[in-house]
């Protein structure tokens, strides 16, 4: 009949997998590890699932933990024990028991956060905190004080206290397990103590004792120290073991090797591509000697959505373009087709970089090609870079000039309607006809002042007799009202010699 009233309700012995002469150590241990594996951080895509089974095995340990508790779990089974502590909450003004309405994290935190009063601090005067270190807490006050390979540093000390900084991770991460009485374990602490300063912020660096957190190495599948671990950014991905050379740059080197990347390749053929993308991004551009990308610029490239990261590599057309002389520079392209820029100056760090891009972010600097001080030259590289180019979806005013001095003239009335015109859709461009004629050819005119539409490939002539401001702010007003005329082009216009039938 006992065996019957065991088995009224769950099986804690089986909840937690062990067995029913299981010691102290054995049932902690369970619980350590089933707590790793249903962590609330390490299951985003099923908490209630997870939160349902940490609770089974939370309330399974506080009772198996408990002497009194087991002894009447084992002669009395689950009713025996809910009857146990009704008992003491009627004694106790009605004190709910269980953790069905707590956060999950919070229940987490009930047995590993080190705060508070404990769940198990129910009937028979046994509960209080759970604290999981080395042993038994009656035997902790006996033992040599530990040696802490990793103070004054930026390294992680991987416990149960401390794993959610690593199930939360949204960076690549290193783990070294070590064993304490490893005879090159002064060695390998120096080396991963540089590694987290070199690194800072742009991997995570974590260590755990494997004599002290045993049930925390065997859940990383670690059943032998010394060994490193490499993690991608995925919560799910298990990691690899490091099987190299142990030296911080050669770890360093692994790790920074499997970051994400958000960084394009831009080049002068692609350039037009990559400032039309994400439109109302900042565009940042790294110029840089070296052949891969940094990894402090891969961290960087995660840092805000609003800005589009790129890398143009010294030999590149581009680096004569924007004027770079020194490598690397970092830069926010402040006009796309002027090929102006705001580089950053100073330390290279992560946060350094951050808070210079931060200013744009915050309004402090503005980086809008759309606020021109004056006419553009529209010349063929920068319209193969998409300035009016087919992709533009903004009216493109062009003037064709000759540079006699009625052009010079009618550039500065262009030039004063254009300073009303701030935000408005329109580029206000000027070709040189004498360098680039035939770009004029294309477009059947005889006007020198047109406002083309790239992406609907058509274009309205001004008509006007004089070219002052006044005729000028008619002319744009009537295009920005949608009562311009336009003519449809059958080809769209480039700056190649156009041949003719003869």
């Amino acid at each position: 009949m006992q065996v019957v009233l065991v088995y009224c309700g769950k099986d804690y012995y089986r909840l937690l997998g062990i067995k029913r002469t299981a010691n102290e150590r054995e049932i902690k241990k369970a619980f350590k590890k089933l707590s790793l594996k249903y962590h609330p951080d390490k299951n985003k895509d099923n908490p209630e699932k997870a939160k349902e089974k940490f609770v089974e095995i939370a309330n399974a340990y506080e009772i198996l933990s408990d002497p009194e508790k087991r002894k009447i779990y084992d002669q009395f089974g689950e009713d025996g024990v809910n009857q146990a502590q009704q008992q003491e909450n009627q004694r106790n003004a009605g004190q709910a028991h269980g953790f069905g309405n707590m956060n999950m994290d919070d229940i987490f935190n009930q047995f590993f956060g080190g705060g508070g009063a404990g769940p198990g601090a129910g009937f028979g005067g046994h509960g209080g905190n759970f604290h999981f270190g080395g042993g038994h807490h009656q035997q902790q006050h006996q033992q040599q004080p530990r040696v802490d390979y990793f103070e004054n540093s930026d390294v992680t000390k991987l416990n149960m206290q401390t794993i959610s900084s690593f199930y939360r991770r949204n960076i690549v991460w290193v783990i070294f397990f070590y064993n304490p009485k490893d005879s090159k374990i002064k060695e390998r602490a120096e080396q991963f103590k540089i590694l987290s300063e070199k690194t800072h912020g742009i991997i995570g660096v974590g260590v755990v004792d494997c004599e002290e957190d045993e049930e925390i190495c065997e859940e990383f599948e670690v059943y032998e120290a010394p060994k490193v671990k490499i993690f991608t950014e995925k919560v799910s991905d298990s990691g690899k073991f490091y099987k190299g050379k142990f030296d911080w740059k050669k770890i360093s080197n692994k790790a920074t090797s499997i970051m994400e990347s958000f960084v394009s390749i831009v080049t002068e053929q692609n350039y037009g591509n990559f400032m039309n993308r994400e439109k109302g991004n900042f565009k940042v551009l790294l110029f840089t000697n070296k052949k891969s990308t940094p990894a402090v610029y891969k961290a960087l490239s995660k840092f805000s959505k609003k800005m589009t990261f790129g890398l143009v590599r010294h030999a590149d057309p581009l680096t004569h373009n924007f004027k770079i002389t020194h490598h690397p520079s970092l830069c926010v392209v402040t006009n796309h087709y002027e090929y102006k820029t705001d580089c950053y100056t100073g330390e290279i760090s992560l946060e350094k970089l951050k808070d210079f891009l931060r200013q744009y972010l915050t309004g402090k600097k503005i980086a809008n090609a759309d606020i021109q001080s004056g006419l553009v030259e529209l010349t063929k590289k920068k319209y193969e870079t998409g300035l009016c180019g087919k992709h533009e979806s903004k009216f493109c005013l062009i003037f064709f000039s000759t540079g006699s001095h009625a052009d010079r003239r009618t550039q500065l009335s262009i030039e004063k309607v254009m300073s009303t015109l701030s935000k408005s859709p329109i580029i206000f461009t000027y070709v040189d006809m004498n360098q680039n004629e035939e770009f004029y050819h294309h477009f059947g005119t005889k006007k020198q002042t047109i406002m083309y539409r790239p992406k609907r490939n058509r274009y309205a002539e001004f008509t006007g007799e004089k070219a002052d401001a006044e005729s000028l702010q008619i002319f744009i007003d009537g295009i920005l009202s949608g009562n311009g005329r336009f003519t449809k082009l059958d080809s769209v216009p480039s700056f190649e010699y156009r041949n003719e039938d003869l």
